[in-house]
């Protein structure tokens, strides 16, 4: 009875150690290669530092390659055909990351080239990458990371954390390549120039970004839209038959100093023909041309509204949108321009900062509801004044109140789902689509 006792305890010592796989050290003077090629599917390769002048190939397996002591530096990585997750942690990559049919997860590795995976999901956690990140046919995740490129992901979705990404951020398909709907959520990062998702549907929260272009349905919470003095539109909503939420964002910065003929720009938000939104609770300003030369068609305008199937303006402050008219401007130099039908435009607040700006707030044939007008007086941080007549003056429906449980303020800290501190808490932040 005791043989057979010990001799399954034995097994099932033996069974455990063997399910993790073997372990490889190299050293200096040695090969990963050599490493890579001795290991199976499972196998863990620990590197112990030093630059080693190696494009390493890896076919057909999932390994594990790590550091030791000082961080190892390889030339370039390629990984093929493997099935499960390979893991790279702690090394650095000189030049670039190629992987095919293989899942990756790579946790502070420094790149000083580019990530290319095809029908590959790509983890990446506390890394620097010098490069581009393209993933076809995949899912990508990025977690405190640095991205010096573009990020793009084709068929495929993207969840963006707590990092930031240099130049544009492109999701460009509403189905994977299974034909199932793909997703984009992104928090409390910054995209330092545009952001196009194309996804099924997008979370977009807390985040700092340049302009952005959404195709399908979307929540827009607690953004910072800062345009940088860009001719351009701050968030441009394009999708068939598409419902957006644009809550609690500020929207600032779209202006242009030229003598050029000019349409579409300087517009803080654009809903396009087939899009319906809510637009509520948002700061939008300083959207403008201040050339009075040149044609200028559709340009200066704080929420310009093409679609008028349900679309509901509330609670927002909006000032500083207007053309210095050359000649053109219809529709523009209005802070609403929306159609007749379609839209409710009310308890906004609208102020006259520059002369330039026509005293005529909305233009398209809509009709605003229970406007106040006035300096809004607004902190550099976007809250309230002790003074502003924005306060307890949003939408008086209980739904929309505060979270204090008073009447809603206009801008963006009114109502209660915005959580004023949501681009710093390391709380989880649920709006629907995800734990982001």
């Amino acid at each position: 009875m005791k043989s057979s006792i010990l001799t399954l305890f034995l097994s099932l010592i033996l069974g455990s150690s063997l399910a993790h796989g073997a372990v490889f050290t190299v050293n200096v003077g040695q090969t990963i290669q050599s490493a890579i090629d001795s290991a199976s599917s499972g196998d863990e390769i620990i590197v112990n530092g030093a630059f080693f002048d190696e494009d390493l190939i890896i076919n057909g397996k999932n390994l594990t390659l790590r550091k030791q002591n000082l961080i190892p530096e390889i030339k370039s990585i390629s990984f093929n055909n493997a099935s499960g997750i390979s893991i790279l942690e702690g090394l650095k990559v000189q030049q670039k990351l190629n992987a095919s049919d293989s899942d990756l997860q790579i946790t502070n590795v420094d790149f000083g080239g580019d990530l290319n995976t095809t029908k590959s999901s790509l983890r990446i956690t506390g890394c620097d990458i010098i490069g581009f990140v393209l993933v076809n046919r995949g899912n990508l995740t990025i977690t405190k990371s640095d991205i010096h490129q573009n990020v793009t992901i084709n068929q495929g979705s993207l969840k963006l954390i707590k990092s930031t990404v240099d130049k544009d951020v492109s999701i460009n398909h509403s189905n994977n390549s299974s034909g199932s709907p793909t997703r984009t959520i992104i928090g409390q990062s910054t995209i330092t120039e545009k952001l196009t998702s194309k996804a099924s549907n997008s979370l977009i929260s807390y985040n700092t970004i340049r302009h952005s272009t959404f195709d399908g349905n979307a929540t827009i919470i607690g953004n910072d839209f800062a345009g940088r003095n860009l001719e351009g539109i701050g968030i441009d909503l394009n999708g068939t038959n598409s419902r957006v939420q644009i809550l609690n964002n500020r929207i600032h910065g779209y202006a242009y100093n030229s003598n050029a003929n000019t349409s579409y720009v300087c517009i803080g938000i654009r809903v396009g023909v087939s899009t319906s939104a809510e637009i509520i609770n948002n700061l939008i300003y300083s959207c403008f041309d201040n050339h009075n030369n040149g044609t200028e068609n559709t340009v200066g305008i704080g929420i310009f509204v093409q679609s008028s199937s349900g679309n509901k303006i509330l609670g927002n402050a909006i000032w500083n949108c207007y053309v210095r008219q050359g000649t053109g401007s219809y529709p523009g130099n209005r802070l609403i321009w929306a159609p007749a039908f379609g839209t409710l435009v009310q308890n906004n607040l609208f102020y006259r900062q520059s002369n330039d700006q026509s005293s005529i707030h909305v233009g398209g044939g809509v009709f605003a509801k229970d406007t106040i007008e006035g300096n809004p007086k607004v902190n550099p941080d976007g809250t309230l004044e002790s003074t502003s007549p924005c306060i307890n003056k949003g939408p008086p429906d209980a739904r929309f109140n505060d979270r204090d449980g008073s009447r809603n303020d206009i801008g963006m800290f009114g109502g209660h789902n915005f959580i004023p501190n949501g681009k710093t808490t390391n709380k989880p932040i649920v709006l629907g689509l995800d734990v982001a």
